[in-house]
């Protein structure tokens, strides 16, 4: 089964398979979108996609918190892939991630050389890092192009933060 919920500027594709409920947010989280018109899912485990959120504004992150809210009883709810916008308004606003777990997330990284052309956004993985980022220490990555270390490009302890309530 597979719905689109359009908010105008952000789109939902919800399919689901079997005991999973997939949903796919692309956009920006603002003041169309409205919590109360999103399906709220049956099965035992919800993943949202969050790569594709461009921005989360203060009306947004209203209605966010009221549809996290909604899943409260969900035993498995994971974001996964969450986008630096993202983790900037979980990271301002800690009630945003409710009982989600975080699989994955984006992170600034910088490399200045001719090759690279400047920022990368990286996937972390939250237990492949996990060491590392318990300590707020950014993970060693090294850039796919010149194949050298590329350097964390925002406060270790802000950026982080979100990490210690997973």
């Amino acid at each position: 089964m597979k719905k689109v919920i359009d908010f105008g500027p952000l789109k939902i594709d919800i399919e689901v398979y079997g005991d999973i409920s997939f949903y796919l947010f692309m956009g920006h989280i603002d003041e169309k979108f409205k919590e109360i018109e999103v399906p709220r899912a049956s099965q035992t485990s919800v993943i949202f996609d969050l790569e594709h959120v461009k921005s989360v504004n203060s009306v947004g992150i209203r209605e966010w918190i009221n549809l996290i809210n909604d899943f409260k009883g969900i035993k498995n709810l994971t974001y996964k892939k969450c986008s630096i916008p993202f983790v900037d308004q979980m990271n301002m606003v800690p009630d945003s991630i409710g009982e989600a777990k975080i699989q994955s997330f984006y992170a600034p990284y910088f490399r200045d050389c001719n090759r690279c052309n400047g920022e990368k956004e990286c996937l972390l993985d939250m237990v492949d890092h996990k060491e590392s980022l318990k300590k707020l220490d950014p993970p060693m990555i090294t850039c796919d192009m010149c194949m050298q270390t590329l350097e964390f490009d925002a406060l270790e302890e802000s950026y982080f933060s979100f990490c210690s309530q997973n």
